[in-house]
């Protein structure tokens, strides 16, 4: 960039953050998947989630920007991304190599642990290494979930697991505690914890739910708030969105009050029951 060119981008910054710190706030829209229990989701009627409390209480603190957030189905929600018509969404985690169109990314909002629970008596014998300690089970799986690692679906794939989908973690914790039909099931490690602790509050189970234990971790993800990089420069303002937002975050979690923010809202969930877990 020659001089002249780089006066003119200074320049340029110096006009947007002035409009920026005197203007009124710009509108901003920010997607959420709206069915990823229980970090974002829709529950009678209102977005709610451990992403979307963060993301609430990020942006409580960034009054240049008003901003709405609409929860949508996920699919849908990379599809506007990847076209460049919509500005972020949240909680994708970085995968620049399989969806190279969410560029950039705020720093990470919260670590996300991929665990298998199994009943007691399968954990007997300590199983910590995944997915060999697991060949001959049975594993239950959410319908469509993706997840257990390529080794794992090959091991699946040749008959040395075996996977039963059920449509929900409700569905998939009483095949594996009251029914037997399976013997672990991968999952969230805190939406699994939240699932059995509904479900150990229901009455009817009460007595018939086994116990059960995490025998290892499959994996650990990190979920941010990503924005399209195919607008052609219709959202001049993402970069100062994007700075802002992490310097709010950062704040937040050095002070301890994202943590706080978080078990409060885990603990609050205890309180319930969910319509996603029945």
């Amino acid at each position: 960039m020659n001089s002249c060119y780089r006066i003119l981008f200074v320049y340029a910054l110096i006009l947007f953050s002035v409009k920026v710190a005197s203007a009124t706030p710009i509108q901003v829209t920010i997607l959420a998947d709206d069915n990823y229990y229980p970090y974002s989701f829709v529950e009678n009627g209102s977005l709610t989630g451990a992403y979307t409390k963060i993301v609430m209480r990020v942006i409580k603190d960034m009054p240049h920007y008003q901003v709405n957030l609409l929860p949508i189905p996920w699919k849908r929600g990379l599809k506007l991304l990847k076209e460049g018509k919509a500005f972020a969404l949240y909680p994708p985690y970085l995968k620049r190599d399989v969806r190279p169109y969410i560029w950039p990314v705020s720093k990470p909002m919260l670590d996300e642990v991929t665990s298998v629970f199994c009943r007691n008596d399968i954990l007997v014998k300590p199983r910590p290494k995944w997915p060999d300690d697991y060949v001959g089970l049975t594993i239950g799986n959410n319908h469509g979930f993706q997840i257990g690692g390529l080794r794992f679906w090959k091991l699946v794939k040749n008959g040395s697991i075996v996977v039963r989908e059920y449509k929900n973690n409700h569905i998939n914790l009483t095949k594996m505690l009251i029914a037997k039909e399976t013997d672990c099931y991968m999952n969230d490690r805190q939406a699994v914890l939240l699932s059995w602790h509904n479900l150990i509050k229901q009455s009817k189970w009460k007595t018939a739910v086994t116990a059960m234990e995490e025998g290892t971790v499959i994996s650990k993800e990190q979920g941010h708030l990503g924005f399209t990089n195919q607008d052609k420069g219709a959202y001049y303002y993402k970069q100062d969105f994007l700075n802002r937002f992490n310097t709010v975050l950062e704040k937040i979690k050095r002070s301890g009050e994202l943590n706080d923010l978080v078990n409060q809202y885990w603990n609050s969930l205890k309180e319930v029951s969910p319509k996603n877990l029945d």
